[in-house]
């Protein structure tokens, strides 16, 4: 069982890192923070294959043969009524089920998104900070950047 999932998760993560790997390679434009977030997705795809261990169970309802009777409205015109289209009450115990049930994986990835969530919230504001710094940033006078250019080549002056 457990062995099965980690051979699952393992060949879902390598598909999604082989594949991230291809963009990078194919589009060498990509900007970096992209990359990054491409890689970050598909270490991630590692995470959730490892937590999610049972696929989403949507049941689908039998349909429902509706016959539709048309009524005079009393202006000319007909009007068409189908039975059990909104115009039944509730039987009593429609309502009623087992009960919510807890699950631990779930659980595990909405703590994870919530932290994804509050990493980019705090990234968001870290680079509202750098724009702002980069704003009010201004050029420096000749004489610091004279200073910069010797300590930089070893106190040696290099003029051109």
């Amino acid at each position: 069982m457990i062995t099965a999932l980690l051979l699952s998760a393992s060949i879902d993560g390598a598909i999604a890192a082989v594949v991230v790997w291809l963009i990078c390679r194919l589009v060498p434009s990509l900007p970096a923070g992209a990359r990054a977030m491409l890689w970050w997705c598909a270490a991630a795809k590692f995470i959730v294959a490892l937590a999610w261990t049972t696929p989403l169970v949507l049941p689908v309802l039998p349909a429902v043969e509706r016959s539709a009777q048309a009524l005079p409205a009393g202006d000319g015109t007909v009007a068409a009524v189908v039975p059990g289209a909104g115009n039944s009450p509730a039987e009593p115990g429609m309502f009623e089920g087992a009960g919510a049930q807890f699950f631990w994986p779930q659980a595990l990835v909405l703590m994870w998104v919530a932290g994804v969530a509050a990493s980019l919230i705090g990234g968001l504001a870290q680079w509202r900070r750098a724009r702002a710094i980069l704003r009010d940033a201004s050029a420096a006078p000749p004489a610091a950047a004279l200073a910069v250019l010797r300590v930089s080549n070893h106190g040696l002056l290099i003029l051109a």
